[in-house]
């Protein structure tokens, strides 16, 4: 029996939000550029009359033929809210008078007959630094940043600000590339920043805390863990600047190939040496873990009763294997991308998830992104191993191997969480349904296993790699 398929919202039609970008985007009296083409690059839908859609739009200028991309997000907050917004928007916003400052795009535009608000980015009504961020230095910024360049008569000569990551209606990363004039020298300096934009005041403050308690223990701990310095927050920016740190992402270097045995290796250490600092975070009980498991066994039994007496299998399994696990700092969204590595020197980033329970979650959730088959390296060829098992023996070299026994109920979790989300994907039927069960096997073959902590041969077929 197949889970019958949301119905479609209008945010996902393409050729009729192309058709409504034309007709709110473009306004009267602007340049006539047309809308060519939007695709969707990102989606999220929190019930069946709210979310948000980020489209990339491609525009092109008829006069000149001069043809670019522009990211617009579509929000949707449901009831009267987004019109609210809306509303609110239009009465802050300072009046453009002057056709000859005028942008092509309005900032922002709403579409009622889809209950729908466009924002041009930069602009985000959530995040308003984000477009002053792209537009210049924010006076607010600019002490703490010249104080990283030492002693000298700084004055700024230019400043690049790169996205590197864009949630709509949550958080963005930008890479600041500031450059500087010693006046009564004449010398130049460059330096990079990142600065994170965040959506509410409280997440920011928190997060600068967090990014400075890690800082300081792990500088004080002298391993080969890195954490980037703060630099600086700006409460009105809702916005944390911090250092840029050396180091390749693990990710593109399990994908190189070459060199993967000893970054795996490094990574793991770094991990287990992050997981002992001595850093205050928010608990994480189990007790609401378990609520939430719960929760996403119902929604699984709901979308595919056939699979309802395999999830409480697994679901029995975890509650009663993960009682009395001990607690610790954990980062809460480890990834191979948030691992940078340089040499013996391995930095951690993005501690939005921080929190204080079991290590091996972060073990298991890490495992969870080694699992598509990498390219394997061209001199090694048949020869390459699997850098799930490689990270799992190099962290429980360096962490208490107590956690073995517990890493395969955490990696089931984390397939019935993963599972939740295929599920639940809008328009799409056959075959994100049959990667529901392909996840789900994965998590009980880990189950099944045992508790040595070794990868499943269906795990390991399924995190192949390169590994020299």
């Amino acid at each position: 029996m197949e889970p019958p398929t949301p119905p479609t919202t209008p945010a996902y039609d393409l050729e009729l939000m192309r058709a409504t970008l034309q007709q709110y985007l473009v306004a009267p009296g602007r340049t006539a550029y047309q809308v060519r083409e939007c695709r969707i690059t990102n989606r999220r839908r929190r019930d069946g009359s709210s979310g948000t859609v980020q489209y990339d739009v491609r525009l092109e200028d008829p006069a000149t033929g001069h043809a670019w991309n522009q990211i617009v997000t579509g929000i949707s907050y449901g009831g009267t809210r987004t019109r609210r917004a809306w509303k609110s928007i239009h009465r802050s916003a300072a009046p453009d008078t002057d056709p000859a400052t005028r942008s092509a795009l309005p900032p922002y535009a709403y579409v009622p007959e889809l209950d729908l608000l466009l924002q041009v980015f930069p602009h985000d009504h959530q995040m308003p630094a984000l477009a002053q961020l792209m537009e210049g230095p924010p006076a607010k910024l600019m002490p703490a940043l010249m104080e990283e360049f030492g002693s000298g008569d700084w004055e700024l000569t230019s400043w690049d600000a790169a996205t590197v990551q864009y949630r709509v209606d949550r958080r963005a990363i930008l890479r600041l590339t500031v450059g500087m004039t010693d006046r009564s020298t004449g010398r130049t300096s460059t330096r990079e920043f990142y600065a994170k934009v965040y959506r509410d005041a409280d997440g920011g403050r928190y997060a600068f805390r967090a990014q400075s308690d890690l800082h300081q223990r792990a500088s004080a701990a002298g391993t080969h863990l890195v954490v980037a310095k703060p630099i600086v927050y700006a409460d009105e920016l809702r916005t944390l600047v911090t250092e840029a740190i050396s180091g390749t992402s693990l990710s593109k270097i399990i994908k190189r190939g070459v060199g993967s045995r000893e970054a795996v290796n490094s990574a793991a250490r770094a991990v287990a040496e992050f997981h002992h600092l001595d850093v205050f975070a928010p608990q994480r009980p189990l007790a609401e873990e378990m609520a939430r498991l719960r929760e996403a066994q119902d929604i699984i039994a709901t979308a595919r009763p056939d699979l309802a007496d395999v999830v409480r299998g697994m679901v029995e399994a975890i509650a009663s294997g993960l009682e009395g696990a001990p607690s610790s700092l954990i980062h809460g969204d480890l990834k191979p991308d948030h691992i940078l590595v340089d040499g013996d020197r391995v930095a951690l980033i993005d501690f939005d998830l921080l929190g204080a329970a079991d290590p091996i979650i972060d073990i298991a959730h890490l495992l969870g992104f080694l699992r598509t088959p990498q390219e394997r390296s061209r001199s090694r060829g048949d020869d390459a191993e699997d850098v799930g098992q490689v990270f799992i023996d190099g962290y429980f070299t360096h962490a208490p191997d107590s956690g073995r026994a517990r890493l395969p109920l955490h990696h089931a979790m984390t397939s019935i969480y993963r599972a939740v989300g295929l599920s639940r994907r809008p328009g799409e039927k056959h075959e994100p349904q049959q990667r529901v069960e392909a996840v789900l096997r994965e998590g009980q073959a880990f189950l099944a296993k045992g508790a040595d902590g070794s990868l499943p041969s269906y795990k390991r077929r399924l995190t192949r790699s390169a590994v020299c």
